[in-house]
């Protein structure tokens, strides 16, 4: 599994505050939550307003950015570009 595939497959924000995504396994469906980050997304989950990660997958040249109002991620690598809002 690549860490862009996990970012296709994300539809929301889940904690704006903490940067996290809610997602579907694209090749299980199952329910996973993303935190990415410059250079990877972590997979775990939010516990008691933390991020707890279980695993990481490298996403080389992965640049992360916040809008200002908090609401928003936009996220670019490598001539691909996401943006989640809340």
């Amino acid at each position: 599994m690549r860490a862009e595939e996990l970012l296709d497959a994300c539809g929301e924000i889940v904690d704006a505050g903490l940067g996290v995504l809610s997602c579907h396994c694209p090749y299980c469906q199952g329910y996973l939550e993303l935190m990415p980050l410059a250079g990877r997304v972590n997979i775990g989950y939010v516990r008691n307003q933390r991020f707890d990660v279980v695993l990481f997958l490298p996403y080389e040249g992965l640049e992360v950015e916040r809008t200002e109002d908090g609401v928003a991620l936009k996220l670019k690598a490598l001539g691909r570009d996401w943006k989640f809002r809340e």
